[in-house]
């Protein structure tokens, strides 16, 4: 048992809640939902179908209006915090890493609010990326969405200078030219 489970165990006792799509959330303290339960919600209200990797772990694919995104939604129900990944459909070869990572720097300093897009060094795929912490509040649908949102409009945003840059060999610097004045 956790801290916080003993600290607000009293709290638990006769607290109900309805089930959503099958998962109990009586099992939580008072007002606070299992955060995968709140992720699967939001994406159920939207109509997008998903599949769950692990117990806290969700995929879906969605199409942006620049391209098609991969994105895993992370719930780490013990510190109270949830991440999105929104994975571009592209690896950038090791020749152009180096003005793909300027870029991606360029683009999270000038363009970026929330969130920011980095790259794998392994295998050069790039992402955006948020963590939402939660904890000692409740997460609802609207924040899920609001981290869904962002990071396709990002994605979206930052595809044409990737695309510049990270395949045909573009500079960073008039790439960034393209999204400002765009």
């Amino acid at each position: 048992m956790s801290d916080y489970e003993r600290e607000h165990e009293d709290q638990d006792a006769g607290w109900t809640s309805p089930e959503v799509e099958g998962h109990d959330l009586s099992r939580q303290p008072p007002g606070v939902a299992p955060l995968l339960d709140v992720v699967e919600l939001a994406l159920q209200l939207r109509g997008w179908r998903y599949e769950q990797l692990r117990d806290d772990v969700i995929r879906l694919r969605v199409c942006g209006s620049a391209a098609d995104y991969e994105i895993y939604l992370s719930a780490m129900q013990p510190i109270g915090v949830v991440r999105c990944f929104v994975v571009m459909p592209v690896r950038i070869s090791a020749a152009f890493q180096t003005p793909a990572v300027d870029l991606i720097n360029r683009f999270n300093h000038e363009l970026l609010l929330i969130g920011n897009v980095e790259m794998q060094p392994d295998d050069g795929t790039p992402r955006w990326r948020v963590s939402l912490d939660v904890e000692g509040g409740d997460l609802v649908p609207r924040m899920v969405n609001n981290m869904l949102d962002a990071g396709i409009s990002a994605c979206d945003r930052f595809w044409p200078a990737l695309m510049a840059v990270g395949v045909l060999g573009s500079a960073p610097e008039s790439a960034m030219r393209l999204l400002t004045q765009g």
